[in-house]
């Protein structure tokens, strides 16, 4: 009986996240960690700041407090904690952006999700009128808040590179979908021998070339840019061809149209690296397996297992070499070559 009473609690805890999610993505719009990063405040002083009920907003902050987000003291004042903290306009590894994410349009996709079983399709397209990625590059704010997103985690993966991959023994590296270049740029700094291009779509590279001007010229000045269609074609020259949360959101005909450009462009001793998470095989936890309904949602992707990888490396016409943990939840490396 005491058994089935701690699965009960475990399946309590299972319906009511989505309360915490929406309180996280609430607090974080009204940037109550920024504010209190200045001083602790009781609710009063932050519904000031915020223009909020200050009832309801301690009872918010109440709710949040109790699962360590923020705490109260013996004053009814809310203080920081090291989990608030990285609720923080930029913080290294901070989280600000991933929580609001698509500025609350998440929760309206996720309402979606029988529809999404019941049809097979894409439910993202009937409720936006146009595919996902299109829908996002036409609301400025929801584009902003997924780049600086996905920077988020790059910058949290970037800090394992050095432990987990030696990309020391290429001369060129060619990262294909570079989104705003952080990556690239961590890789320069450690392979310091090495030259790279990024290869994205134009309004992409503008972005990047943002980015990389704020670096230190020794990575500037060995990284140059390129703008195109990973569909149609990739650069050539390169002897490592990296493709970081890039191939997640195609099906499987398109990525194996987009590794079969990079094929195309691969020499003897050439590598591609494919940079995100593989699914385990049965019932391992594995956070991908819940991201991976993330994309059931929005787009044609998906998240791989080790065969799914290898089939669509295999039908592009190249061979599975390894994969390498790199001890970040989001990210491993999938080796390949010719």
């Amino acid at each position: 009986m005491r058994e089935e009473q701690e699965l009960a609690y475990q399946m309590h805890d299972f319906c009511i996240e989505f309360f915490i999610s929406n309180a996280l993505f609430v607090a974080t719009k009204l940037n109550i960690a920024d504010y209190l990063a200045i001083k602790p405040m009781t609710a009063d002083d932050l519904a000031i700041l915020t223009q909020s009920n200050s009832r309801s907003l301690y009872r918010l902050l109440r709710a949040l407090a109790s699962i360590e987000i923020f705490e109260e003291d013996h004053f009814k004042r809310f203080h920081l904690t090291p989990k608030a903290n990285l609720l923080r306009e930029s913080i290294p590894y901070g989280m600000k952006r991933s929580t609001i994410m698509f500025d609350g349009d998440e929760y309206t996709l996720w309402g979606k999700l029988m529809q999404a079983l019941e049809t097979g399709e894409q439910v993202s397209e009937t409720l936006y009128g146009v595919p996902f990625w299109k829908h996002l590059k036409h609301n400025e704010n929801d584009f902003q808040n997924m780049r600086l997103s996905l920077k988020e985690h790059s910058i949290a993966f970037c800090s394992h590179i050095p432990q987990v991959y030696d990309f020391n023994q290429f001369e060129h590296i060619i990262d294909v979908g570079c989104n705003d270049g952080t990556f690239m740029a961590f890789i320069l700094a450690n392979a310091m021998s090495a030259k790279g291009t990024l290869f994205d779509e134009p309004h992409v590279i503008e972005e990047a070339k943002k980015h990389l001007a704020m670096c230190e010229k020794s990575i500037r000045e060995r990284c140059s840019f390129e703008a195109g269609n990973f569909l149609e074609a990739v650069p050539a020259g390169g002897d490592c061809y990296t493709l970081k949360s890039a191939l997640v959101d195609w099906n499987e005909e398109d990525g194996v149209k987009i590794i079969s450009n990079i094929r195309k462009q691969m020499k003897p001793g050439c590598k591609l690296l494919i940079i995100q998470s593989v699914l385990p095989e049965l019932n391992k936890p594995h956070l991908g397996t819940q991201i991976d309904l993330l994309y059931l949602l929005c787009d044609n992707g998906k998240e791989r297992t080790e065969e799914e990888f290898k089939n669509i490396l295999t039908k592009a016409g190249l061979k599975f070499s390894k994969i390498i943990q790199t001890g970040y939840p989001l990210f491993d490396i999938v080796e390949a070559f010719l």
